[in-house]
């Protein structure tokens, strides 16, 4: 029977006084007690001889045996092979399989082959008809069938080529030894040369002992395995010359500030060049064409250009370039850039500038346009002079730029003008910055009292603008051993337009001459100095309102590094010199700098006190004197 279910029984005549007992090869079933024994699903195991002892009345009577077999369903224990093969031999696809009453069919890419009903299929002849997928189904006299794996019948594959044939290019009497590597089974190899068969040559390499112009041509190499399928790569060989000259360079004479083109043309495969001047190489000049822009008289001087490649080099003839120097115009500005400083939106500032343009050439000058360019180019205009505009030699023009912010917020564009100068084109940094913050006091006045004494004053500071602006600090950066900031408004504070922020002030006297001191309120970027005046008992305060210093510069404004302060002193004096960063900190200070009357200059390197170089931003220099104190913005840009 096949894997199943059965049911042994036996017929007695009073069952219900008689006790049972079923066996397997005379060995007692647990529990197998009944009339009948049943076995649900019967396996090779089950496999053996039955009966069942019945015991009643005093006597034990044993049944007749019965034989019970087990068949299993088929199982493969050997899958047809992978199976590679030429054309026209015979083929064999073989499966070994385990079971009863066994039955095989045999499918090629999922369709059944008719003559595919043995363990063994057979093809006497294979054709590319024949390649494909295999499997065979067997089955049993028990289910289920079983399907056997995969196995391919295919063809080799052509030659598979992994180093071919490459193009190339030989010089008269060099030797060449050309090769190709493949895989494959049985390999074999005949060469061509232009069509023509190259006797006595099979194996894989064809060499040229010395090369000349019989052997340039088309050769091709066909590889052929045991089975007749072929692969072929092919490669052109070709005759490389020395370089000859088709063309030649020639003499040349241009004016200065034109464009040299000395050409040179050659025969010649794989060619490189090299352009000599006086005999000696010029960096970078390896084309067949060599171009100076912008000539100089030190451009002048005897050209040559090397030709060469792997079979040798040629020199082309001598040309002689002469570049005559003629006059031309040469743009130049006064200064590198323009800072308007602070200037509320809806105003405008005019920055007249007296000799701003100048020609330093030996031709006239002819200036026809003027160009703004940057971010914020349409809040900076030239108003002076109008172009198109004609300068002689030496001769210097005045300039008016205006700066008119519509918004808060520093500004930058660049001036640019066009003209047929000579020279590398130049531009001027236009900078300025949108203000919307003010204050209502600038001043701070303290009356007389005695040495030892203090005397506080609250300070209100007011937003008179239109908008709210943030007070970032607030501290005292001059006279601080007679000035101290007792109380303040936590900072940063917001003050909106009309409000105010309150500051205790102590005067602290340590002389009767009295004191000036100064509080630096930072305003959102914004610098605003209030001075702070201590009476003497001598001195009235109308002498401190009489300011000495009239006006203060920094230049140039950008700076990249250091900067220079203009003072205008109308006597003679000592001066402090601070610089202040855009948060209100102590960037520099030098105390007891001597001015004269007139103007003077005064130095920054542009280092902290920690002889760092100072970032780049918004600075703020303040000179303070015992008439009073000046300051002014300026900008680094690194």
């Amino acid at each position: 029977m096949c894997r199943s279910a059965k049911t042994f029984s036996v017929t007695t005549d009073f069952p219900q006084s008689y006790s049972f007992q079923w066996r397997k090869n005379r060995t007692s079933i647990s529990g197998a007690t009944s009339t009948t024994y049943t076995i649900t699903s019967a396996t090779a195991a089950s496999a053996g001889n039955y009966d069942v002892v019945v015991t009643g009345c005093g006597s034990i009577v044993t049944s007749d045996s019965a034989q019970l077999i087990v068949f299993s369903p088929p199982s493969i224990t050997s899958h047809p092979k992978d199976t590679t093969v030429c054309p026209g031999v015979p083929a064999q696809l073989h499966v070994v399989a385990a079971g009863y009453d066994l039955n095989y069919q045999w499918k090629r890419n999922g369709f059944t082959l008719s003559s595919g009903t043995e363990s063994t299929y057979s093809i006497n002849s294979v054709s590319e008809s024949d390649t494909g997928k295999y499997e065979v189904v067997v089955s049993g006299r028990c289910a289920p069938p079983v399907t056997s794996t995969v196995a391919f019948l295919k063809f080799p594959t052509p030659p598979q080529v992994f180093k071919s044939l490459i193009d190339t290019a030989l010089c008269i009497g060099s030797g060449y030894s050309m090769s190709v590597q493949a895989s494959g089974i049985g390999l074999t190899y005949s060469w061509t040369k232009n069509g023509t068969l190259i006797p006595d040559i099979n194996g894989p390499a064809y060499t040229i002992s010395s090369m000349t112009a019989a052997d340039t041509g088309r050769y091709l190499v066909l590889i052929t395995n045991n089975c007749g399928f072929s692969t072929t790569v092919a490669a052109r060989v070709q005759l490389l010359n020395i370089p000859t000259i088709t063309s030649n360079i020639k003499d040349t004479t241009l004016n200065s500030g034109g464009t040299i083109t000395l050409k040179v043309a050659a025969a010649g495969g794989g060619l490189g060049y090299q352009w000599q001047k006086n005999s000696v190489d010029i960096p970078n000049a390896t084309l067949a064409t060599l171009s100076i822009p912008n000539s100089s008289s030190s451009d002048s001087g005897s050209y040559t250009c090397i030709i060469r490649n792997s079979c040798g080099q040629i020199t082309s003839a001598t040309a002689k370039v002469t570049v005559k120097v003629v006059a031309t115009a040469v743009l130049a500005f006064s200064l590198t850039g323009i800072d308007f400083g602070c200037v509320f939106p809806g105003s405008q500032r005019d920055s007249v500038i007296t000799g701003f343009i100048q020609n330093v050439g030996a031709a006239p000058l002819n200036i026809t346009a003027a160009t703004l360019t940057g971010a914020n180019s349409t809040e900076f205009t030239l108003e002076n002079p109008k172009f198109p505009l004609t300068l002689a030699l030496n001769e210097k023009a005045v300039v008016t730029v205006r700066f008119a912010p519509t918004t808060a917020g520093m500004k930058s564009a660049q001036l640019a003008l066009t003209s047929n100068s000579s020279g590398s084109a130049l531009s001027v940094a236009l900078t300025g910055q949108g203000c919307v913050t003010s204050v209502n006091i600038t001043r701070v006045v303290f009356d007389s009292i005695g040495v030892g004494s203090t005397h506080d004053s609250i300070v209100q500071i007011c937003n008179n603008s239109t908008a709210a602006y943030v007070v970032t600090s607030a501290l005292i950066t001059s006279g601080m051993t007679e000035f101290e900031l007792v109380t303040n408004d936590p900072l940063p504070k917001t003050i909106q337009p009309g409000a105010c922020l309150s500051a205790t002030i102590r005067y602290k006297p340590t002389s009767t001459n009295g004191a000036l001191g100064s509080l630096t309120v930072i305003t959102g970027g914004e610098v605003h100095i209030v001075e702070l005046i201590g009476r003497s008992s001598t001195v009235g305060v109308e002498e401190y309102d009489n300011q000495q210093v009239t006006s203060l510069r920094a230049f140039p404004n950008p700076s990249i590094d250091n900067v220079s302060f203009e003072v205008n002193s109308l006597t003679a004096d000592f001066c402090s010199l601070t610089i202040l960063n855009n948060q209100g900190q102590l960037i520099f200070r030098n105390s007891s700098l001597p001015l004269t009357t007139g103007v003077n200059t005064l130095h920054w390197n542009g280092r902290t006190l920690l002889e760092s170089k100072a970032a780049s931003g918004s600075y703020t220099a303040i000179v303070q004197r015992k008439s009073g104190v000046v300051s002014t913005q300026f900008m680094i840009i690194r």
